[in-house]
């Protein structure tokens, strides 16, 4: 195919060229228009064409020709002659494509179960029915305990009035204890002989209990203590409250001041004398000192009351 389509333009140049009209010798019932080619040099190709029919021979012209415009002329309208038939006929044959051959394309079968529809009435599901709560009453009930508020009050208070009047030598800090801080304390050291401090109270108290404590780590705590008092400051003769033997802690102890009989000691100035400490520790420190009680004024409540 493609050695005719160049034969056809090699035809076409070779025509332009001669000057001859080729138009006028194509049959009359045909009009084709084809744009003016360009003159393209083509290459010839080594071997001549293959004639299309048994009936036709198609070549080169040769010099020896005597009318080449005329030969060329023939050879076009019997070219374009083809050509025409070969559109116009619908059973001319068809070249086939060099498309490759697809295999057939095979659908596995399938198959499709149908059930019977469920018939059976569902089962109905009841949920358990609650029981009855029982009535509430709504009478009120007991009121809470309230807390115990009466020895709340600490009578050995900075806040309160209460002063640190004397204490051993060497020490310092002596009013710390009387803050309620943990951060500062009364400090001295452990081998001092005599080891006291002696507080006033902001008031006349009779009391109930009372409250001694170390937080400093890395020093020895009071192991045995004794608190004595007295109604009237300075004094030589002491009364005795008790004595007590500490725990190795460093949290606030508790001690109780009642005496064995039930009474109460009823003093508004307090001695408290170190004998001994926990640990060997080169100061032994006092953080803080709570006295609890009750006030002068239940004192006289009382012995209004048992006069009466």
């Amino acid at each position: 195919m493609v050695q005719v389509w160049t034969l056809f333009l090699v035809i076409i140049c070779i025509f332009s060229a001669g000057g001859q009209q080729v138009t006028s010798r194509l049959r009359p019932s045909i009009s084709v228009e084809l744009p003016m080619p360009t003159c393209v040099h083509v290459t010839p190709p080594l071997t001549p064409p293959v004639a299309t029919s048994p009936h036709t021979t198609i070549g080169f012209p040769t010099p020896e020709s005597d009318n080449l415009g005329v030969r060329i002329g023939e050879m076009m309208q019997d070219f374009i002659g083809r050509a025409f038939a070969a559109t116009t006929d619908p059973n001319a044959p068809v070249e086939p494509a060099n498309e490759p051959i697809k295999e057939p394309i095979t659908v596995p079968e399938i198959h499709v179960e149908i059930k019977e529809a469920d018939t059976t009435e569902p089962k109905v599901v009841t949920a358990p029915s609650k029981e009855p709560e029982p009535h509430k009453s709504t009478k009120p009930g007991p009121k809470p305990k309230q807390p115990d508020t009466k020895y709340k009050f600490n009578f050995a208070s900075k806040e309160c009035g209460a002063k640190v009047l004397g204490w051993n030598m060497g020490a310092v800090g002596t009013s710390s204890i009387l803050s309620g801080s943990k951060d500062i304390y009364m400090m001295y050291e452990c081998s001092n002989p005599d080891q006291f401090v002696e507080i006033e109270l902001c008031d006349d108290t009779g009391i109930d209990h009372f409250s001694l404590a170390n937080y400093e780590f890395f020093s020895s705590t009071f192991k045995d203590i004794v608190l004595m008092g007295s109604e009237h400051y300075p004094t030589r003769q002491w009364s005795l409250i008790g004595r007590y033997h500490a725990n190795n802690t460093k949290e606030l102890q508790r001690f109780s001041t009642i005496q064995p009989d039930g009474k109460v000691a009823w003093f508004k100035y307090l001695r408290l004398n170190i004998l001994s400490h926990w640990g060997n520790e080169f100061y032994c420190p006092i953080s803080q000192i709570k006295v609890h009680g009750v006030p002068v004024i239940e004192k006289l409540i009382q012995s209004s009351s048992k006069s009466s």
